[in-house]
């Protein structure tokens, strides 16, 4: 075999990991209640504090620098982003009553869009109660409406990316970050999957809008002076987005233990969003993830790092829209990620998405490109880069690429 193929071979096809021990949540105390990258929904699951007997904490913390291309304060590189996370669980009594509590606190780099933001957002203040049926749960309170894969994996200890898909943040699509007051209901069997239903106060239109207004979106850029005497925006559940008697009622699916390595599945919310509880807004999609070293290992008697690969679709409208005229408007988007082992801990990464905010025009898709790696340096401390190439169909195009590193710790 020559050199170059040997590398090749070597770079492709490592030598597989050894199993390591890893943690009984059933014993004394829930020793890593995240399980950073073993359960990637982690702390947002209904029944993920099962069989805790104490107080569990865990969080995590990230810095990063962004290099944009921009006008202004929006082209200058910049240390200002950095996110922290807090996750509380706690048993309440027996494996009867648990309640978890998660806060996110997230600064937005001024080289996004001249503008920049501090937000704490208050993500899940939850009550979770068993039922006398296996693997069926009731939650109460605030939490991250369940949507989707993408929205639970947004902490950057857990996103292989720095960035996250528009498709499933900002508000372009699907209203990413979705908190809200309500009560849901999940089940999960053995062999086949979970499921979950719920309903909140809140809707897809309204949460669009008040995201888009936390992150300022569309507002003018701030001078330094401004930057500097910004208020910290506190972001939660609900408010402003309970504008009516209305309710949104929704349901996701997720076939994850059919086949090892495969999660399929599809996600729905539908509610009214004016004030006269009259027109509907609604989002709907699916999702499929292969994880190819598990789903594959049993033919192939052993895993092998294969790529993962994750893909979404999302389709959101509202009814007689006011920023439209009246008119219906609809949006749509859909992302792909493959992710790649190398050695040394090493993963190359790759996202595409594509996304149109109004199906009635024809100047406003766009499709953006993310090239990046991750390398494990130390359990739960990841180093990344990435770089984002955004392709807009519009007249006045935006140069708005960007390139980023970042330091993410969890614990």
């Amino acid at each position: 075999m020559s050199l170059v193929a040997a590398l090749v071979s070597l770079l492709l096809y490592p030598t597989a990991p050894q199993a390591q021990d890893t943690p009984d949540p059933a014993g004394d105390a829930l020793a890593t209640p995240l399980s950073w990258g073993d359960d990637d929904a982690g702390f947002f699951d209904l029944g993920r504090l099962e069989g805790a007997r104490e107080l569990a904490v865990s969080g995590y913390l990230d810095a990063a620098f962004i290099n944009a291309q921009g006008e202004g304060r929006a082209g200058v590189p910049s240390f200002d982003q950095a996110t922290a996370g807090i996750f509380i669980g706690s048993p309440i009594y027996e494996d009867k009553v648990y309640a978890s509590l998660a806060v996110e606190f997230f600064n937005q780099p001024r080289a996004f869009n001249g503008l920049g933001r501090r937000l704490i957002v208050l993500e899940q203040a939850e009550i979770e109660l068993a039922t006398p049926v296996e693997g069926l749960r009731v939650g109460v309170g605030g939490f991250l409406v369940p949507f989707g894969l993408e929205d639970e994996r947004h902490a950057s200890v857990v996103n292989p990316f720095i960035t996250r898909p528009e498709v499933m943040s900002g508000g372009t699509i699907y209203p990413g970050t979705w908190s809200d007051l309500g009560v849901r209901v999940g089940w999960r069997v053995k062999g086949v999957g979970q499921a979950v239903v719920y309903s909140v106060n809140g809707d897809v239109a309204n949460q669009r809008l008040a995201l888009q207004t936390a992150l300022g979106v569309n507002a003018a850029p701030l001078t330094d002076a401004e930057a500097r005497q910004q208020d910290l925006h506190v972001f939660g559940f609900t408010a402003p987005a309970d504008i009516n008697a209305g309710k949104s009622y929704g349901a996701r699916l997720s076939l994850d233990g059919l086949l090892e390595g495969v999660n399929l599945g599809g996600s729905a919310v539908w509610g009214r969003y004016d004030e006269d509880n009259e027109r509907a807004t609604w989002a709907a999609g699916g999702h499929l993830e292969l994880v190819l070293g598990e789903a594959l290992a049993g033919a192939l008697g052993r895993v092998l790092p294969l790529p993962t690969l994750l893909g979404e679709y999302v389709r959101t409208a509202e009814e007689g829209s006011d920023t439209v005229a009246g008119r219906d408007r609809a949006r749509y988007g859909v992302y792909g990620v493959a992710l790649q082992p190398l050695i040394w801990d090493v993963e190359l990464l790759v996202r595409y998405e594509f996304f149109d905010p109004d199906t009635e025009t024809f100047d406003d898709e766009a499709q953006v490109i993310a090239l990046g790696t991750r390398w494990t340096i130390y359990p739960n401390t990841f180093a990344k880069a990435e770089y984002r190439i955004r392709d807009e169909n519009r007249p006045d195009e935006l140069k708005n690429n960007l390139f980023a590193l970042q330091l993410a710790v969890g614990w």
